[in-house]
């Protein structure tokens, strides 16, 4: 309904509207009067029979007037509060009509007040600041002049008023007579509640089968909401395995029955009056995965079963408890598995692994790594690189693979490979099976009844306390047995082999070897093997006597050693007593005054020959004080009885070969100078014996009875 109002009455003093009234002109007379006024009768039946009003410039004469710029609204005369009036539009939205506007002909004329107006937004578009969708039951406008749009919720624009402009309050609109029934300004207070609304059922991170849950109110009523906007609360969970305890705070705590798999949370959400139900999903798995980026990340597991990729970059991994499944990557990686039987790759770049507690495999895999098992019975690979390996407490086995490792046994049997390269291995505490591989490597086998095996390469093996078991393998290598009963194998190769303390069998296979006899009152078996091989007891300083016929050698210091295949023998600083048999053996005697005792051999016939071979003896440290002695069984003791007691002769004097069957000659030469006698002990023509002394000596011969 359209409320004209009159054209007569006087302009009120300080209308806002004042500036939009044209000037009084001057008067022209009554038809000039009439056409003006047909002609705004007519703008306004336009109007008002459209509904709608024309298209209008915006006003800048006068900075006091500031439209609001509001959708649905109209220009409101500066300094009025409200509108006029509020009507329906044939397109059913809703308009404020606009204050009078007067339009004076003349100064002489009347002045004409047309109705209001209803205009529809012009330029510029609305664009409120916010939008707000409520779901409340209350559809009253929120303060700043809300304005309801849509259907099934409530889609708020917040306007910001400008200055000396104010919208109506829903009070002064609920008193509005005009306010139809489904306005914001005629809601029903009498709606009835409706129901809590879900978008769909709650999906959470899966968790590790030794993994304890906690599922907070807020996860539970994620996506729920109330259009009434009243609280809601949940009740009656229940799940589909494990168990639900509800916790003080109000959240519930979901513990795995050790079932593995999807899990479904079933409960209700409720206002107080309606309910919804509502599911929760998620899995227990028998691992958690924790994925790092390039970067370099911090990364931390559970107390579960873990699965961790690092990814690239210098990564700190801390997989706690649980066993754990770990991939540096590429990168230098600090990682600790922590307890549990873990498995850790380092992947490329120098890494730094800890096995911690349970049985370990690390894998340092390219790069100069170090890798600590640490308790448990540890399985370790070096990789490519120079790695460092520590077996640590248990059985572990470590594998230093390609490059110069260092490995450490640790406390506990362990089983040690050095593989390529020249190694460090050291099997401390505990029966340790070492096997160094290629290489030029050193072993010290610790304490313990250890196996160590130098294989290819010039070796040092040692095997401190216990009873060892060390081998050579090809190459130079040296041998040391330690304290306690040692078995030694040069094998192939110059070895050098050292049985130490206790009572040892060495062998020295292959290769011209040197045994070297320790002073420890044990009994040692000495087998110098294939090769021209040494056996010294340069170290003893007490008197020996070496039998080569018998194969012993006694002495205080020494016991009662059995030795057999040496072409060169040594003795200390004692008086020694050496007693040669039918095989070729080169003798030093120290110091001390030394006697050199000579039988005659059985010799056999060559193989394929009737003839027989001399057997060579060679002192090379004959001085005065040392004796030589020779003859031939008790057959010769007769013989040399019958003969003079005693006699000296100068070296070089003429004798006669019929009485003594001994010859003498001086062998000189850029390399050497030495002294050879031959002996014919039997008689028989064949000088069957020829002793070599280095340099020359003046000898005194003296019949032995």
């Amino acid at each position: 309904m359209i409320t004209v109002k009159s054209t007569k009455g006087p302009v009120e003093t300080g209308d806002p509207a004042a500036p939009y009234v044209q000037k009084p002109v001057e008067r022209r007379g009554g038809i000039v009067k009439a056409g003006a006024w047909l002609v705004a009768v007519a703008v306004y039946l336009k109007a008002a029979l459209s509904g709608r009003a024309g298209e209008s410039e915006p006003t800048t004469e006068s900075p006091q007037e500031d439209p609001v710029d509001a959708p649905n609204l109209s220009v409101i005369p500066g300094g009025r509060s409200e509108p006029s009036g509020r009507r329906e539009t044939a397109d059913g939205d809703s308009a404020i009509m606009a204050s009078q506007v007067t339009f004076a002909l003349g100064s002489q004329s009347d002045t004409i007040a047309f109705p209001s107006v209803v205009q529809k937004p012009v330029s510029p578009v609305f664009k409120p600041a916010a939008y707000v969708r409520s779901e409340a039951n209350e559809n009253a406008s929120p303060a700043g002049g809300a304005v309801p749009f849509g259907q099934g919720g409530v889609l708020t624009a917040r306007v910001t008023a400008q200055p000396n402009h104010t919208l109506p309050s829903r009070s002064e609109r609920d008193d509005d007579p005009e306010a139809k029934p489904g306005d914001e300004d005629g809601e029903d207070p009498k709606s009835p509640n409706r129901a809590p609304r879900v978008i769909g059922p709650v999906k959470l991170n899966d968790i590790a089968g030794c993994g304890v849950l906690a599922i907070g109110l807020a996860e539970l009523l994620r996506g729920a909401t109330d259009p009434d906007g009243d609280a809601l609360q949940v009740s009656d969970l229940s799940a589909s395995s494990g168990s639900l305890t509800k916790r003080s705070d109000g959240s519930w705590e979901f513990a795995p029955d050790g079932e593995m798999g999807p899990v479904t949370i079933s409960y209700r959400i409720s206002d107080g009056s309606l309910t919804v139900d509502q599911t929760l999903h998620f899995a227990v798995t028998p691992t958690q995965d924790v994925v790092g980026t390039d970067g370099a990340d911090m990364l931390v597991g559970s107390m579960c079963a873990d699965r961790i990729d690092a990814g690239a970059g210098d990564d700190l991994v801390d997989a706690r408890a649980g066993d754990d499944v770990i991939l540096g990557g590429a990168g230098n990686d600090h990682i600790v598995a922590g307890a549990g039987d873990d498995w850790v790759r380092g992947g490329a770049g120098d890494d730094v692994i800890f096995g911690g507690l349970g049985d370990d495999v690390l894998e340092g895999d390219a790069g100069n790594d170090r890798l600590f098992g640490e308790a448990g019975d540890d399985r370790l690979h070096g990789g490519l690189g120079d790695d460092e390996l520590f077996g640590g407490a248990g059985a572990d086995t470590l594998f230093g693979e390609e490059g110069s490792d260092k490995l450490h046994g640790g406390a506990g049997d362990d089983h040690i490979s050095g593989g390529e390269g020249s190694d460090l291995i050291l099997g401390e505490d505990g029966d340790d099976v070492i096997l160094a591989g290629s290489g030029d490597d050193v072993v010290d086998a610790g304490e313990g009844d250890d196996l160590a095996s130098g294989g290819a390469g010039n070796d040092t093996l040692s095997g401190a306390g216990g009873d060892d078991h060390l081998s050579g393998g090809d190459g130079d290598d040296r041998l040391n047995g330690g304290t306690g009963s040692d078995v030694l194998l040069g094998e192939a190769g110059d070895d050098v082999l050292c049985g130490d303390l206790g009572e040892d069998v060495v062998l020295g296979g292959a290769g011209d070897d040197t045994i070297i006899a320790a002073a420890d009152e044990a009994n040692d078996h000495y087998d110098g093997g294939e090769g021209c091989d040494t056996l010294d007891y340069s170290a003893v300083e007490s008197d020996i006597a070496i039998d080569l016929v018998a194969g012993s050698a006694t002495g205080v210091e020494i016991g009662a050693d059995t030795i057999t295949g040496f072409e060169r023998i040594m003795t200390g600083a004692g008086d020694d007593l050496i007693l040669f048999g039918g095989t070729s053996v080169s003798m030093s005697g120290g110091e001390g005054r030394n006697t050199f005792e000579f039988k005659a051999p059985a010799l056999q016939p060559e193989a394929g020959s009737a003839s027989v071979h001399q057997v060579n003896f060679e002192i090379g440290d004959f001085k005065v004080g040392d004796q030589l002695r020779l003859s031939k069984w008790d057959i010769f003791e007769e013989v040399l009885d019958e003969l003079e007691d005693d006699f000296e002769r100068l070296y070089g004097d003429r004798y006669d070969e019929d009485d003594v069957p001994i010859r003498h000659r001086t062998e000189m030469s850029e390399e050497m100078r030495g002294t050879v006698i031959e002996a014919d002990l039997d008689g028989d023509d064949f000088y069957e014996v020829a002793i070599f002394f280095q340099g020359r000596h003046a000898l005194v011969f003296h019949e032995s009875v």
